[in-house]
């Protein structure tokens, strides 16, 4: 991905800027999309995430190249839980993630992994939150039904 990206832009550069406006608009979307297939090659393969979740707290925290990049966190007891689903298709193949549910919205992590390993992350940290849940209140269960 980065050769052809790399291919791409040597080639669209000259022509974008020798043709006029009208060879500028044509070749855009040119541009956009050799600006994703480098997002693939150069950025994406350097993230990476920490998810902590605790009997009160969670948080995950992104990085870029170790860099700290964003962080989201909450109350543990707002957890829905957490869902392997597809994010997109590549080339007709599934690219996945896990989305993590909360009363705040949703936060995804885990591009990147295969499906099967997602899912088995999902259903862990869905064990993991039903287990706090019932040690929490006298076995009482806390996931909100139909979430997942």
């Amino acid at each position: 991905a980065g050769v052809f990206s790399l291919v791409l832009f040597s080639a669209i550069l000259p022509a974008t800027f020798t043709g006029g406006l009208a060879s500028a608009m044509f070749l855009l979307p040119f541009w956009a999309s050799g600006g994703m297939v480098a997002k693939l090659a150069f950025y994406d393969p350097f993230l990476g995430g920490q998810l902590t979740i605790g009997e009160y707290a969670w948080s995950l925290k992104g990085t870029w190249l170790g860099l700290k990049k964003k962080e989201r966190d909450g109350a543990t007891k707002d957890l829905r839980g957490a869902v392997a689903e597809v994010a997109m298709y590549v080339n007709g193949v599934p690219n996945g993630e896990l989305r993590l549910y909360g009363s705040n919205g949703m936060v995804s992590l885990g591009l990147g992994l295969a499906m099967d390993e997602l899912e088995y992350l999902a259903g862990e940290i869905n064990q993991y939150l039903l287990d706090i849940r019932r040690s929490g209140d006298n076995g009482k269960d806390y996931l909100y039904e139909g979430v997942l």
